[in-house]
């Protein structure tokens, strides 16, 4: 019997089919949220790092790449998918229960959701399909439906957070949204229209009405704004870039790394070629910030104002996250913990992971 996607996908929700393999025995010290594709698989679970190495604990099939990952306080995990995507699911890795919605015909996912303070809401990125405007969908966090939609005055939203503190004149709370600003066509899915330069901006909207507070663009039109950390030591907003350019050398040696001090948005400084793609960022304790530069094959470290210290050699760098006085990043050749290589236990080598851009810390 030939079944869509959605019906398959409902089939395995009733069932609530999770997997469990390679259970760590020893008390771990960091659990992620991860998103991966192994084989032909693409999944969402639950990583146990210890002494030993680490291990998928729990994990769930999703029918295309996920991409923004949310743990929500209720302890259920919100998966989205990459844009331009379809569907979000909830899960519960200890129930095994699953909650998928799709979102309506005129839209699609730009890869990131955020949960409200108060846990009555869920805002995702979005595109108009016809239009081609970036939004701000708003949802009842209870059902998925969305209620409201939001205008984030640019093109190509992607990843979102709340300011948790005032900044300048922003209050705590204000919606900080990436408007990635590159160009595609409706029937095209991600092929972008390169003759053009991207129309990135950074911009402030309020939770309560999405009124636009404040935006910002890099005088580099070339540059995409993307991923988004924020540092509470310095109270500063890291924003991981990826360069558009039609030239080579140009496109190499762009900047990775802008930061947001409430006033204005500046590129990094001092850094070297890092082939102008940065995957993930994250504040680092330090009141620094950490960039994977995937095509280079390299972890970016800089200061808190953007100026860059030094590159740790990471072959397929892309996931980041800190726990802890730690960080952990994926690559091709296995995680790295700070400066460590840490293996897998023999069943999760055997499948290959290839890492999609985030985790989480849970």
């Amino acid at each position: 019997m030939d079944l869509s996607r959605r019906q398959a996908l409902q089939i395995l929700a009733t069932w609530g089919l999770a997997t469990k393999v390679g259970a760590v025995e020893s008390t771990p010290s960091a659990r992620l949220l991860a998103a991966w594709q192994a084989q032909a698989e693409y999944r969402i679970g639950i990583l146990e790092f210890d002494t030993r190495g680490w291990s998928v604990t729990q994990s769930l099939e999703t029918p295309t790449r996920p991409h923004g990952l949310l743990i929500e306080s209720s302890g259920s995990i919100v998966a989205v998918a990459r844009r331009p995507g379809d569907w979000i699911v909830r899960w519960n890795s200890t129930t095994h229960a699953t909650q998928w919605h799709w979102i309506e015909d005129d839209c699609r996912f730009n890869g990131h959701i955020l949960a409200s303070q108060d846990g009555q809401c869920l805002w995702s990125t979005e595109t108009d399909q016809e239009s081609q405007r970036g939004l701000l969908g708003v949802r009842n966090a209870k059902t998925l439906e969305k209620i409201n939609e939001f205008d984030t005055q640019g093109l190509d939203p992607h990843q979102l957070l709340a300011l948790p503190v005032t900044v300048g004149r922003y209050r705590a709370g204000t919606l900080m949204v990436a408007n990635g600003g590159i160009r595609t066509l409706a029937e095209s899915g991600r092929t972008k229209q390169t003759q053009f330069p991207v129309d990135a901006s950074l911009v402030a909207l309020s939770p309560l009405d999405g009124e636009i507070l404040g935006q910002w663009r890099l005088s580099d039109r070339w540059l995409s704004i993307r991923h988004l950390a924020w540092n509470p030591s310095s109270q500063r907003l890291g924003i991981a870039l990826q360069a558009e350019h039609p030239g080579v050398d140009n496109r190499h040696t762009a900047p990775v790394l802008a930061v947001w001090d409430g006033v204005a948005l500046r590129t990094a400084r001092n850094q070297p070629p890092v082939m102008g793609y940065g995957g993930d960022i994250i504040a680092l304790a330090g009141a620094g910030f950490a960039v994977s530069c995937t095509k280079a094959g390299v972890v970016a470290v800089y200061s808190v104002d953007g100026c860059w210290i030094k590159n740790i050699v990471h072959p397929g760098a892309g996931a980041l996250a800190q726990s802890g006085a730690q960080w952990l990043a994926a690559g091709q050749s296995g995680i790295l913990q700070d400066t460590m290589l840490l293996q897998a236990d023999a069943h999760v080598s055997a499948t290959h992971h290839q890492w999609d851009n985030h985790w989480q810390s849970i």
